[in-house]
């Protein structure tokens, strides 16, 4: 029996042997394919397949890729862009001073000072607005709520 055991387990080597090896070449000669398992636990819970999420598979390195996309699309300096923009010169001029793009930001009330109020027309109006009930604006600065009034 001692003799016996050593030649059977050479034997199961060689066998588990030559199955990875045909494995191993049938893979390799495989018409390229790439499987790819993801799999998600959610909290306190049991791991399930991800479905319908989009896998990329990169030829290039992230950051080559980078390069080319900034390349191709060269970003304006910010005064080209604020220059580009159909506002009123007053406030081209607030923006190049002032570092904000986003005038819906929560803190853009403690940059506007009154004297910016007055000199930039989009200022105006806007506080116009907002202090007259939000009603439509009328040309000579009043505003009216009721739509049967006529204002003169």
């Amino acid at each position: 029996m001692r003799k016996v055991l050593p030649i059977f387990f050479r034997a199961l080597v060689c066998v588990v042997y030559a199955l990875c090896a045909t494995d191993a070449a049938r893979a390799q000669s495989a018409g390229g394919t790439l499987e790819f398992a993801a799999r998600i636990t959610p909290t306190a819970a049991r791991s399930e397949p991800v479905r319908q999420f989009t896998f990329y598979v990169l030829t290039k390195s992230y950051a080559e890729i980078v390069r080319e996309v900034e390349a191709q699309n060269i970003l304006k300096s910010r005064d080209k862009f604020i220059e580009g923009l159909k506002l009123s010169p007053e406030l081209k001029e607030w923006l190049k001073a002032h570092d904000v793009f986003d005038l819906t930001m929560p803190g853009l009330d403690r940059l506007v000072t009154p004297d910016d109020i007055l000199h930039v027309p989009e200022f105006l109006l806007a506080y116009q607005r907002s202090n007259s009930g939000g009603g439509p604006l009328i040309p000579n600065g009043t505003t009216s709520n009721c739509r049967n009034t006529t204002w003169r």
